[in-house]
Parts: C-alpha cells; sequence; structure tokens
C-alpha cells in the first residue's frame, strides 16, 4: 500500500471537499490534494492504479510532467493482402489462332445449340468477360457459312452384258469397240492386239483366256461356246 490508513484518511476527506457548492473550497481542496500526493514523491496514476498506471502521466495543477517509460508492445501482426484477381482481358484473338481442341469444343457446343458452354469455354481459355465471350460466339454463329461442297456424280451404269460368239470377237471388241476405255495400260492394250491378229485356229492358253476374261468382265463382256475346246493344255 502506497499509503498508511492515517493518510489515506485525510486524503478522502480533501477529496471529499471537492463536492462543495463553493467554488474556493473545491480548489483549496484539489490545490491541498495534488500538494498531498506530489509531496509523498507519488502522482495520481500510482495512487489510484499503481498495477497498470498509464504513460506518460501528467500531473494535476501547473507542477512538472511526471513520466515513466513505457512497456513493450508486442508487434502488431498485420494480414497478409489477398491476391489480385486474374486480369480479365477483352479481347480475343481470331479463330485461325485458337487451339484445335478449343475450336473443336466451341464449334460443338454450337451445334448443339448449347451457346451458353461455347461462351464458357473461350470465357476460361483467354480470362475475358462473358460479353466478349459471348460477342465472339454470336460472330461465329452470324458469320456467312461456305455452301456445301458440291455431291459426287453419280457413278455411271454398269454396261449391258454383251456374249460374242468367239474370244477374238471379244478381243477386237475390247480393243477397237466403245469398251477400249476399260484397258488399263501399254501391257493389256498389246496383249489385246496379239489376240486380234492371232490366227483364228490357235487357240487360247488357260493363262490367257483368264486374262482376256478378266478385262473382258470390267465391259460385261463374255463369249460363248466350250472353254476346252479354245485353249491349250499348260
Amino acid at each position: 500500500m502506497l499509503l498508511a490508513p492515517d493518510e489515506l484518511t485525510r486524503l478522502l476527506k480533501l477529496l471529499g471537499m471537492l463536492g462543495s457548492e463553493h467554488s474556493g473550497e473545491r480548489a483549496a481542496a484539489a490545490l491541498k490534494a495534488h500538494q498531498f500526493v506530489e509531496s509523498r514523491e507519488l502522482t495520481w496514476a500510482e495512487l489510484l492504479d499503481p498495477a497498470d498506471a498509464p504513460l506518460p502521466i501528467v500531473s494535476v495543477g501547473v507542477a512538472d510532467n511526471h513520466t515513466r517509460q513505457p512497456a513493450p508492445q508486442p508487434p502488431r501482426i498485420y494480414p497478409k493482402p489477398s491476391a489480385p484477381p486474374p486480369p480479365q482481358y477483352n479481347i480475343i484473338p481470331p479463330e485461325t489462332m485458337w487451339p484445335d481442341s478449343l475450336r473443336n469444343d466451341v464449334y460443338t457446343a454450337i451445334r448443339r445449340g448449347d451457346l451458353i458452354d461455347a461462351v464458357y469455354s473461350l470465357r476460361t481459355a483467354f480470362s475475358c468477360n462473358i460479353v466478349t465471350a459471348l460477342n465472339a460466339v454470336n460472330s461465329i454463329t452470324t458469320a456467312p457459312r461456305p455452301a456445301p461442297p458440291a455431291p459426287a456424280p453419280a457413278p455411271a451404269p454398269a454396261p449391258a452384258k454383251v456374249v460374242l460368239s468367239t474370244w477374238k470377237d471379244c478381243a477386237r471388241h475390247m480393243r477397237h469397240g466403245t469398251c477400249a476405255h476399260f484397258v488399263k495400260g501399254q501391257k493389256e492394250e498389246t496383249f489385246l492386239f496379239d489376240l486380234v491378229n492371232r490366227p483364228d485356229t490357235t487357240p487360247l492358253t488357260t493363262r490367257q483366256a483368264s486374262w482376256l476374261s478378266d478385262i473382258c468382265s470390267r465391259a460385261n463382256i463374255t463369249w460363248t461356246g466350250n472353254p476346252q475346246n479354245m485353249l491349250d493344255p499348260l
């Protein structure tokens, strides 16, 4: 305890006079109370709250200030700043500069009518705002599309079947008739030329007959007769 009991009683009487109706008495009591505290080399802060006196402390009245070194304060912890949001670019490169996977995803979404999916794909790929992505999708959907390619011409109908009397007639028809375009290459042309100029009494070998039959089958041509009578043994 900073004051003895009798000193504390005296101080309380002086402080009680601060409630007087007369200003002179209040001023005299305040001055005596202040002198009472200073005479004992105390401060009002030490007297009123000796365990935790605020610093610096200024004494009552015009006396010199009494200061005390403040206790060290713990370091203040500041919250870490949050990461800035990713930049929002408002430019989308031309379609020719898109990755193939992105171009396929956008076109597939547009074809199935899912414009929201197409906008989301562009917005994610280029970090753009939704208005820019929507404008890009609209430019794709409203751009004139190239005309579809012309359908392939229908294949020519197969020629009508022609049955000739002899193999020589077949060779002559394939070489000089309307079916000459079925002949492939100089080797087949030479083969047919030899058959046309061969004597009628000279029979074909099995290999020659098979080759001629293959050439004539392209024009749907065949000959009658017994093949065994027209072929030489191998």
